[in-house]
């Protein structure tokens, strides 16, 4: 689990900052004719990144099972497991634009709400698993059924989300 986490975090370093970039342009762009296309090109550069990270991940995980010695019947469920969470966070990359979307338009709370819900439902996923049995195969379990929920607590608040008719506040003005 620690190996997974720290995995994890360096290669979430390959975000570069562009997180904050993306939610900053699509502030500045949120009521502009272009925003669409914004938000295509945002959602674009977060699928060269998950591509990234998922590339990045497999040649590590591939050979981290030797470096780190782990014993030979243990590598071979050691790179399957590390191999679904580098999975997972490459798929989280994918759908990072609805929270991006969230917070451009000032829904932080919803952001807020959803880390909760994908933390609570990973939490549960989790204790079901192992009590279940699944053993290593519990974590990426877990880290999908919150990931699922999350996103889909996130796409559903974007759709949601109405933009601005930049004639009417015009004319309010």
């Amino acid at each position: 689990w620690a190996m997974a986490s720290q995995l994890a975090l360096y290669l979430a370093l390959l975000d570069f900052g562009i997180a904050p970039a993306i939610t900053r342009i699509l502030v500045e762009h949120k009521d502009g004719p272009l925003f669409g296309r914004v938000v295509a090109t945002a959602w674009l550069v977060q699928v060269a990144q998950a591509v990234i990270i998922l590339v990045a991940g497999v040649v590590v995980v591939t050979a981290l099972a030797d470096v780190i010695g782990v014993r030979p019947e243990w590598a071979g469920p050691f790179r399957q497991v590390m191999l679904m969470l580098t999975g997972l966070l490459s798929l989280s990359f994918l759908s990072r634009i609805f929270l991006h979307l969230l917070d451009a338009h000032q829904r932080q709370h919803l952001t807020n709400y959803a880390q909760l819900l994908l933390l609570g439902v990973n939490f549960v996923v989790l204790l079901f698993c192992l009590r279940a049995g699944y053993g290593l195969l519990s974590l990426p379990l877990g880290q999908l059924a919150g990931w699922l929920a999350q996103t889909a607590l996130c796409l559903i608040a974007s759709l949601r989300l109405r933009p601005t008719d930049v004639a009417t506040r015009l004319r309010e003005r």
